[in-house]
């Protein structure tokens, strides 16, 4: 391996691998406790493939991402520990356009906000569960509530 010691501990913070002269794989320890909890993988090319995090640093690998062509595709997070991606987060050209919350039981989306040049623009909730979208939000320029819509929620 060949890295960077960003704390000046002696042990490598960012490790990289090379195969056939190209980077293979970074391993970063953002907390400096000598384990990896950010791995991002390449591809033969050396283009940039998918990542994993331990966000919260418990040993526990609980994001991955995707990338195409050197931009992020999308980000699924397990906020809960259950082994499942309830926190998603989608982008085109590699810019936030849309996030889930996502009911581990069900696999439907119990909020999702849609993104426009990076802001905020709307929001729907199913504030119910019953897997339908009830309520609605639209945003303004600083991202505050200018209209919601609260639909139909009796079915």
């Amino acid at each position: 391996y060949d890295g960077i010691d960003f704390n000046g501990d002696g042990l490598l913070d960012e490790k990289w691998a090379y195969v056939h002269d190209k980077l293979s794989k970074i391993e970063v320890d953002r907390d400096f406790d000598g384990k990896a909890d950010h791995i991002i993988q390449y591809d033969r090319k050396g283009h940039i493939e998918s990542a994993s995090s331990d966000d919260n640093f418990d040993g526990v690998f609980e994001t991955d991402s995707i990338f195409l062509n050197g931009n992020i595709q999308w980000i699924k997070s397990d906020t809960t520990s259950d082994g499942y991606h309830d926190y998603q987060q989608f982008f085109s050209n590699g810019v936030l356009n849309k996030v889930k919350f996502i009911d581990p039981v069900s696999g439907k989306p119990l909020k999702t906000q849609t993104y426009d040049r990076i802001k905020l623009r709307s929001a729907e909730l199913d504030s119910n569960g019953d897997g339908k979208f009830d309520t609605s939000y639209l945003y303004d320029e600083l991202e505050e509530i200018k209209k919601v819509d609260l639909g139909n929620k009796n079915g």
